[in-house]
């Protein structure tokens, strides 16, 4: 059994900048492949955090109430968003090999982290909610850390200076990263 894994780290910093440094390429994750597993599940966030933001102004819509925003609707809208950006059908992923399970732990942590804050969502008379996609990333990712049960962790992090929620702040390895690597002009 493997030990934990930054998947950030593994990617130097893939994670630190929300992503702009991955391919649209799609990949084809084995089962051992950390590198490819972290991109896949970056990209699967990354669509649910486009869902949120195609849905900023329903959910900021102080007029309605349930805004029909349950966990399930927004992982199908992200499922679909990762397909077209990926190629890869998350129902064809072999289960119980390691991409089919943290895989499916970012998958029901979206599920989780939706339907956790429903009420928030879903509040009549209230414009700005602050369920920004910012916010559902993080939820996300704790609720991520609970799902794949000290197998993964997934990190969006970025320069300190950028960076408001301090659970985001990158720590000394990431800010050496972001440093020596990611802000340099001849990186790939």
């Amino acid at each position: 059994m493997r030990g934990r894994i930054n998947f950030a780290r593994l990617l130097f910093g893939g994670f630190l900048i929300g992503g702009l440094v991955f391919s649209v390429a799609p990949l084809r994750a084995g089962p051992d492949d950390d590198a490819d597993i972290a991109k896949s599940l970056a990209d699967m966030l990354r669509a649910g955090r486009q869902v949120i933001s195609n849905n900023q102004g329903l959910i900021n819509d102080p007029n309605l109430g349930d805004k029909g925003l349950s966990g399930q609707v927004v992982l199908q809208q992200a499922i679909a968003i990762y397909k077209k950006a990926t190629g890869i059908d998350p129902s064809s992923i072999e289960p119980a090999s390691r991409f089919g399970r943290l895989m499916h732990a970012q998958m029901e942590a979206i599920v989780e982290a939706i339907d956790a804050n429903q009420a928030t969502i879903n509040a009549k008379g209230v414009g700005f909610k602050a369920f920004i996609p910012a916010v559902f990333a993080r939820l996300v990712n704790e609720s991520f850390e609970n799902h794949a049960k000290n197998e993964a962790q997934v990190k969006v992090t970025a320069p300190e200076q950028l960076v408001r929620n301090r659970k985001a702040r990158p720590d000394p390895w990431e800010s050496d990263v972001i440093a020596t690597k990611l802000l340099q002009p001849d990186w790939p």
